[in-house]
């Protein structure tokens, strides 16, 4: 897990005890598992803590628990929330949601995000679903960066402009429906009866469906194996790297992978080479360049 700074250890911890004491949970011996757009802790009873890291936390987090709602309610594949508790609570300033734990598989394959998806994919969307909308999410998180310097803050901008328009230019023939948003094999667990769930759910929208399919296939041409991506696509039934629109999404994805991270580098010193690499490469456009994971 990546070190972070000592204030934000400090911080998260108390608002993880805050939030935790308002439901009458202990928080003691809690573990962090994840920290990218939320802190995720799990605790010594099978409940898992996130606290939104979001600008928009509060109402973020409102957002979440009504899509996650909806989405139990049809036995969609994912990790519920648990029901005993009120949600979301605000504890020392983050919005924090309770989820029932499941399990993190060893080793996962890009294929067994297939399933779930079209699980996801074949539901209808509700009128009220947020649209799908990575450039207001960009310009948001832009507006509130934190640890990156001018040049860098410019160049991104002007990217997520160039990709708005390229976007808008292809959306028309795209297949539209509910996407999880942000679906890689890191947001996949085992629910209780063996079969595969998905996590974090913040990005539930009504997007592109082909949106789905681009983690993967950029996972695959960045991190490896590449065979990876044929496996995905024989499961999943359908290559999106042979799809018109391809290097739009493949664009967005890579700015989303180190946009997100803008509002809180200053305070994830482990990740700053990688991140500097992985801007050099894309401002070099070098598309066959390798990244490593964060952490």
């Amino acid at each position: 897990m990546t070190m972070l700074t000592p204030q934000l250890t400090t911080a998260l911890d108390a608002a993880l005890a805050d939030a935790c004491d308002q439901v009458g949970l202990d928080s003691s011996g809690a573990r962090l598992i994840t920290y990218s757009s939320n802190a995720v802790f799990e605790l010594a009873s099978p409940v898992v803590v996130r606290l939104s890291l979001y600008p928009d936390r509060v109402a973020h987090t409102a957002r979440l628990v009504r899509v996650a709602t909806w989405l139990a309610e049809r036995g969609a594949p994912i990790a519920p929330l648990v029901d005993e508790v009120p949600q979301p609570v605000l504890g020392n300033g983050y919005a924090a949601t309770f989820w029932r734990a499941y399990e993190r598989p060893p080793a996962l394959a890009a294929a067994d995000l297939a399933a779930p998806l079209r699980a996801i994919h074949n539901l209808d969307a509700p009128d009220w679903l947020p649209r799908w909308d990575k450039f207001a999410y960009a310009r948001t998180l832009l507006d509130h960066a934190n640890g990156i310097d001018d040049a860098d803050h410019a160049w991104l901008s002007q990217a997520w402009i160039d990709a708005e328009s390229d976007y808008q230019a292809v959306a028309p023939a795209m297949p539209h429906g509910v996407i999880h948003g942000d679906a890689h094999v890191a947001n996949l667990l085992r629910a209780t009866d063996g079969e595969f769930a998905l996590c974090d759910l913040d990005n539930i929208a009504h997007g592109p469906l082909d949106w789905d399919l681009t983690p993967a296939a950029v996972s695959a041409l960045r991190f490896g194996p590449v065979g990876a991506l044929s496996e995905f696509s024989a499961a999943y039934g359908r290559d999106v790297t042979r799809l018109a629109w391809w290097p739009v999404l493949r664009r967005i994805r890579e700015l989303v992978m180190v946009t997100y991270l803008v509002t809180d580098l200053a305070n994830r010193p482990a990740m700053a080479e990688q991140w500097h690499h992985r801007m050099a490469t894309l401002r070099e456009n070098r598309s066959d360049a390798a990244w490593k994971p964060y952490y």
